[in-house]
């Protein structure tokens, strides 16, 4: 399912990990990473921004600056991540 933006707005991303039971774990810190990449057509947007801790809860925020479809992606080590699609409108 795609997500749509409006151009300019602050986007907070979310992300939590879990062990193969279901409980939750924390990755090494400074390692998790919110990657977005965005082709608009004006001014393709990729980024890399590592993700705070708060808990057990790691989050950044992104403002969408530029118009068009695009993906994210959360990587962290010995995980397998989590990834999405929006379209900035």
């Amino acid at each position: 399912m795609t997500t749509n933006i409006k151009q300019y707005n602050t986007v907070i991303f979310t992300a939590e990990f879990r062990d193969a039971a279901g409980n939750l774990y924390l990755p090494p810190l400074n390692s998790v990473i919110l990657n977005i990449m965005c082709t608009g057509k004006d001014t393709p947007v990729s980024v890399s921004i590592p993700m705070s801790v708060w808990d057990y809860y790691f989050t950044a925020i992104w403002t969408s600056n530029a118009k068009g479809p695009g993906s994210w992606n959360v990587t962290a080590p010995d995980n397998q991540g989590m990834q999405g699609d929006f379209r900035v409108i």
